[in-house]
This record gives structure tokens, C-alpha cells and sequence, in this order.
């Protein structure tokens, strides 16, 4: 938490456990849910996947078995128990209307950064619901999000910048803020910013002039931050405040945590057997990955063997 500045650093801490992977029991939900009652439970966890967060948490208060069948959502279920930190986070920034369910299982079980795909990702982007990594978040404009001023001062109108998707930063958990008015995290005090999404701003620009072809490039150069009072002095606590540290769940081994790369797995060289009776293993694009936990490394070096000489290797059988 000492070196975090997303909004993970704002909530309570929640320590990161192995999680066993198990699907929801099989419920009857014939009863009290509606016209749904026709459907198979597999037919009806399909539909509501599809859903965000914050219509499942008003459809539970519809019925009991509509409440039966949002708790027995296995996608929900793995949300909630891998990463009650990010829910959390969602439902403090009011985003969560902007993500569905399925979305963010996706991004859950996801190891690699949504724009580079290649370095793991650490963060989940709220305005967009995208798995990125450090990297990208602090680099690239996609990941920058913009105050409505700054929209505003773009050429969009108040009633154009009210319908884009925004989130509110919530304020600090009692040990964050004194933290923070510590020294021992530097970050300046963003509770109650609204942030807009920067690829929302461009396309409604893009909406109101279409008289001319507007491209990434030419809009962000409308938005050349000067130094002013509305304007964070460092610019990373823009992306930072809109996004949270996500956890990875890697159903292969059913372990949950910080995704890390294998570079014996990406590195893998495609040379013959040695002498050694020992075969170098180049694994798939998949099991780059692994939980940056002790049990996850152990899971990763007994499926693809132990690692020497900069490659994973397997004694021949």
C-alpha cells in the first residue's frame, strides 16, 4: 500500500488468498422469478453475466429466487471472492452502472494488459473496464482521463459533457489518510474529482463536429494541460485516480494474485534435447503467466518444469 497510488490505497486492506475454483450449486429457481421460469439455470446465468453490477444488485431485491439465481452467478461468485478490493472500489467510484459482470470476469481471468497484451497487467482501468498494466496506465492518453473543465474547455457543452460516462474519486479510508498526511505516501487530495473518460470525450467531439475529421492526436492537443488550480501538479494521479489494483485468476491452477511473467516461458529458445536427457519446454502465449505468490511459481515450474539456464526444462521420460 506504501508505493500504491490507484484507489486500492484509499480502501481498507484485504490480503489476497488462494482461492479454489467451484462451480454454483445447482438451485431451483423455478419459483418466483418470473417468466424466467421456462429457462434452464445455465440459460439464466447467461443473461444475467450480461448485466452490470449495479442492475444485479437492484434485480436481488426483486424476488428471492431472482436472488438466488444473482448468488448463484459464478462469475459474480469469482468477482467477489478474488477481488473484494476492485468491487468495492467500483461501487465507492460510482461506476458501477458502467461494468458488467461479464466484462469483469473477463478482465479477472485475464493476465496480460488490454493495450500492449504483452506486459502483465496490474490495474483495472474503471472508466473503460480494461486489465493494463504500469506501464501503459501512466503512458498512453487512452488511460489519461480528463476533468469536465478540461471537456468543456474542448468545445463540448455542459448538457454534452453530463451524459458521458464519469466517475467520482472516493475519499481516504481513515489509515490511507494518514498515510498520506504522513509524508509516506506523496499524493495529493482528489476525493470528490469527477474524471471522464478520455475515448467517451473524443467520440462525442467527434459527434458535435463532424464537419471535420478529428483523430486522437488532434483532440489531445486540446488537451495541453497548463498549470492552473484545476490541474493536478502530476499528471499520473490522473490515471491512478481512476483506476484499481486487480488481482489475477488463473484457473489453470486456481491460484489469485499479481499476475508475473515468465520469461523462461516467453524467452524459450526452440533448441534440440541436450546431452542432459533434458528437453527445453516452450510453453503457449497462455502460460506466459503466473501469481506472483510462492504456490503460484510452484504450480508454474511443476507444469512446465524446473528452469535452468534461462529455460524450463523436463527430465525425459
Amino acid at each position: 500500500m506504501d508505493s500504491d497510488l490507484s484507489l486500492s490505497s484509499r480502501l481498507p486492506p484485504n490480503r489476497t488468498t488462494r482461492f479454489r475454483w467451484q462451480d454454483g450449486a445447482v438451485l431451483d429457481i423455478r419459483a418466483d422469478v418470473g417468466a424466467l421460469r421456462v429457462l434452464p439455470l445455465e440459460t439464466i446465468h447467461a443473461i444475467l453475466q450480461q448485466l452490470d453490477l449495479a442492475s444485479l444488485h437492484r434485480l436481488e431485491n426483486v424476488s428471492r429466487g431472482m436472488r438466488r439465481a444473482v448468488a448463484s452467478l459464478p462469475q459474480l461468485q469469482a468477482v467477489a471472492q478474488c477481488a473484494p478490493d476492485a468491487v468495492r472500489a467500483i461501487w465507492a467510484a460510482r461506476v458501477s452502472h458502467l461494468i458488467a459482470c461479464g466484462d469483469l470476469y473477463t478482465q479477472l481471468c485475464r493476465p496480460a494488459c488490454v493495450f500492449c497484451n504483452f506486459r502483465p497487467g496490474e490495474y483495472l482501468y474503471l472508466l473503460a473496464c480494461h486489465r493494463v498494466c504500469r506501464k501503459c496506465l501512466l503512458g498512453q492518453s487512452r488511460y489519461k482521463p480528463l476533468r469536465p473543465s478540461e471537456a468543456r474547455r474542448a468545445g463540448l457543452r455542459v448538457h454534452e459533457v453530463r451524459r458521458l460516462p464519469r466517475l467520482r474519486v472516493p475519499k481516504y479510508s481513515q489509515r490511507a489518510r494518514g498515510l498520506r498526511t504522513s509524508g509516506k505516501i506523496r499524493q495529493r487530495n482528489t476525493t470528490g474529482w469527477l474524471l471522464l473518460d478520455f475515448e467517451a470525450v473524443v467520440r462525442e467531439i467527434g459527434r458535435v463536429r463532424y464537419t471535420k475529421r478529428w483523430t486522437e492526436a488532434a483532440v489531445a492537443s486540446l488537451f495541453q494541460r497548463q498549470p492552473s488550480s484545476e490541474v493536478l501538479p502530476y499528471k499520473p494521479e490522473y490515471a491512478y485516480s481512476a483506476s484499481v489494483l486487480l488481482p489475477w485468476l488463473d484457473r489453470s491452477t486456481q491460484n489469485v494474485g499479481r499476475p508475473e511473467l515468465c520469461r523462461a516461458c516467453r524467452f524459450a529458445a526452440q533448441t534440440a534435447p541436450s546431452a542432459a536427457q533434458v528437453t527445453p519446454q516452450r510453453a503457449p502465449c497462455q502460460s506466459w503467466y503466473h501469481c506472483g505468490t510462492q504456490q503460484g511459481l510452484k504450480d508454474h515450474i511443476g507444469r512446465h518444469g524446473a528452469i535452468k539456464d534461462g529455460l524450463h526444462v523436463k527430465v525425459a521420460v
